[in-house]
């Protein structure tokens, strides 16, 4: 596999586990989304913007951009929830990650099912932290802005 792969390890609390994950890959997607194509007859098309829309996250100090499609938000949504929920029955630290890859599909010859192969590959693991008070909550937060 030739891909190019970015891994981000992070350290978050349960309620963060959403926003976090959606706020890495909805921008990557944002990124590599092209314009809409409508192709009128041969030869002659036309080219369109993608919409976007600011996010407000409400337990990550953050706000990025998302692509304007309700189908999409909700596919990232059900994977995000699946991973979430996952990671809730786990015992002892919870931990786990969950990769987002840009592929090609290649075609092959008849008995054999279509070939895909990653280009990209977005990675983000996550440990998913007990704070017990908002003292610790603040630490933390000041931490994160150090390092940042």
């Amino acid at each position: 596999m030739n891909a190019r792969s970015q891994i981000f390890e992070l350290s978050v609390e349960g309620k963060q586990i959403e926003e976090t994950i959606s706020s890495l890959f909805h921008t990557l997607l944002f990124h590599r989304i092209l314009g809409k194509f409508h192709y009128k007859q041969e030869g002659s098309y036309s080219v369109g913007t993608v919409g976007m829309e600011d996010v407000d996250c409400d337990f990550v100090d953050l706000t990025y951009v998302r692509v304007t499609s309700e189908e999409l938000d909700r596919e990232l949504k059900e994977e995000i929830a699946g991973f979430q929920e996952l990671l809730r029955c786990v015992d002892g630290p919870r931990s786990g990650q969950i990769t987002l890859e840009f592929y090609q599909r290649k075609r092959t010859r008849w008995p054999f099912s279509t070939e895909s192969i990653p280009w990209e590959v977005w990675t983000i693991r996550l440990n998913v932290m007990a704070l017990s008070n908002e003292h610790e909550r603040q630490i933390y937060r000041e931490q994160v802005r150090c390092c940042a």
